[in-house]
C-alpha cells in the first residue's frame, strides 16, 4: 500500500521581488499631508504663550471686582483653567505651571502676575535646554 505523501523539498526556494519606488507626481496627493502641516516653531509658541500670560494677568488685575474673590469667583476659575490648558499646550508640561495655577486660586494673590512668572520660568528653562546649555541647579540666572 502506497500512502499519499507530499513531496519533500530539500531547499526552500526564495522568490525575489523587485519593487521600483517612483517619486510623487507634482501636484498629486502623497497621503502624507499631515507631515507638511508641522506645528509652529517653539520660539513662536513661546512668544505667543508669554503674550497670553501677560494678557491673562492684565485681565485679572484690570477687572479686579470680577476676579477679586479668588477661588469663589467662577470667572477666575474659568480663566485660570483655560490659561493653564493653553500654556500646557504651548509650552509643554513644566512644574512651574502648577504652582502658578494654585496661586491664582488664592484671594488677592491672583493680583500678582503669577501666570507671567510661571510661563517665563518654563520658557527660560526650555529655551536653555534647546540651545544645549547645561543648567546647574545651584547656578544663578
Amino acid at each position: 500500500m502506497e500512502e499519499n505523501v507530499p513531496p519533500i523539498i530539500a531547499e526552500p526556494s526564495a522568490k525575489r521581488i523587485e519593487v521600483e519606488v517612483l517619486p510623487p507626481v507634482p501636484g498629486e496627493s502623497t497621503g502624507f499631508q499631515g507631515a507638511q502641516a508641522a506645528p509652529p516653531p517653539r520660539k513662536t509658541a513661546y512668544k505667543i504663550a508669554m503674550f497670553l500670560a501677560v494678557l491673562a494677568d492684565a485681565i485679572q488685575i484690570g477687572l479686579f471686582p470680577i476676579f477679586g474673590p479668588g477661588f469663589i469667583s467662577p470667572a477666575n476659575i474659568i480663566l485660570d483653567v483655560l490659561a493653564f490648558a493653553l500654556f500646557w499646550r504651548l509650552v509643554g508640561w513644566h512644574p512651574a505651571l502648577l504652582p502658578g495655577f494654585l496661586f491664582e486660586q488664592l484671594p488677592l494673590v491672583d493680583l500678582a502676575p503669577t501666570w507671567t512668572l510661571a510661563v517665563w520660568i518654563a520658557i527660560r528653562r526650555n529655551s536653555r535646554a534647546e540651545r544645549g546649555t547645561e543648567i546647574h541647579p545651584l547656578s544663578g540666572p
